[in-house]
């Protein structure tokens, strides 16, 4: 199947997370919660400054922690990863390729990704896994004959309504612990606007995260992706992403498409809240909807060129 062919690269990344997954559930759970299985050594890493976690045989690490009030301290999944928001966004990643681009949804794999990114405790990882459910049954609903769009509305308002307290939930956890990542990401938000309104055009210089910090408030790098990228590359960098998205949207949405569609908004959803500006998946991302555009492209002219062969036969 072209369409296989052509999401190989993320069946392949899906693969991977899924055994790192498997292997962090048991190490967090044996090691981390229970105690069971023993840690191997302690590492130091460099991570805005020098730390030191917990080590289980080079295959997960004890790398973050969050701070829940009162002196307690509870440990986030964070795999083989420095911190939690990375190791959610690839198994978020992994979760929309599983319930869209494969040809059947394997249940049993979306439940080792959702119990991973659960332990992670990122609130951008639960708005994930709500919104791959969301779209998951809205495009049940389109493709089912009776059109149950009573079911549809219901489901639609339960999620929202479990999205808002989740966004709630975290908020409260965040003044707990003092970790503010909302506030962080709202005035990181209004710092890439403030840089990219500057230099709209060709933007203040791809990644050049110095002069998009010169108006942040909290001078913590960079925590978002998607306006990252605006600022620094302006509407020129950001058109290689945002018309190859809008294209392919609406191809899929003609062509009834809408796994494919939906895992384009599950990734751009990831990538807005997520620092990942420049790295490879991101490329990989750009690339696919490129293709995809090129691809739908020649099966437009196709078409074209079949149908009006069509009609020459028809009139001789």
């Amino acid at each position: 199947c072209a369409l296989n062919e052509k999401n190989k690269v993320w069946f392949s990344i899906a693969d991977i997370m899924l055994v790192l997954a498997v292997v962090s559930l048991i190490f967090y759970l044996g090691g981390t919660v229970f105690n069971i299985i023993p840690n191997s050594g302690i590492t130091t890493f460099e991570w805005s400054y020098t730390r030191t976690c917990n080590n289980y045989y080079n295959l997960y690490y004890e790398s973050q922690k969050l701070n829940m009030g009162g002196g307690f301290f509870t440990t986030r999944n964070c795999g083989i990863f420095t911190e939690a928001p990375m190791y959610s966004f690839l198994l978020g990643v992994s979760l929309a390729v599983e319930t869209f681009l494969r040809n059947s949804v394997n249940k049993k794999k979306c439940l080792i990704y959702i119990l991973t990114i659960i332990t992670t405790r990122s609130t951008t990882g639960i708005l994930c896994i709500l919104l791959c459910a969301f779209l998951y049954y809205v495009n049940k609903a389109l493709r089912s004959k009776k059109h149950d769009i009573k079911r549809t509305l219901v489901f639609v308002l339960f999620f929202g309504v479990i999205g808002v307290a989740a966004v709630v939930l975290s908020n409260k956890l965040e003044q707990v612990s003092g970790s503010n990542s909302t506030s962080i990401r709202s005035d990181h938000v209004l710092a890439c606007l403030k840089a990219w309104l500057e230099n709209p055009i060709i933007g203040q210089g791809y990644l050049n995260q110095d002069a998009v910090m010169q108006y942040e408030d909290y001078q913590q790098g960079i925590s978002i992706g998607l306006l990252y990228m605006l600022a620094t590359g302006g509407i020129i960098l950001f058109s290689t992403l945002l018309l190859p998205f809008i294209v392919n949207a609406i191809r899929c949405i003609k062509r009834k498409q809408y796994e494919q569609f939906s895992f384009g908004i599950v990734i751009l959803f990831l990538y807005f809240l997520t620092a990942i500006t420049g790295t490879p998946i991101i490329i990989s991302f750009i690339a696919f909807l490129a293709e995809g555009t090129s691809v739908g492209a020649r099966e437009d002219l196709n078409f074209i060129e079949n149908y009006q062969k069509s009609r020459v036969r028809i009139k001789i």
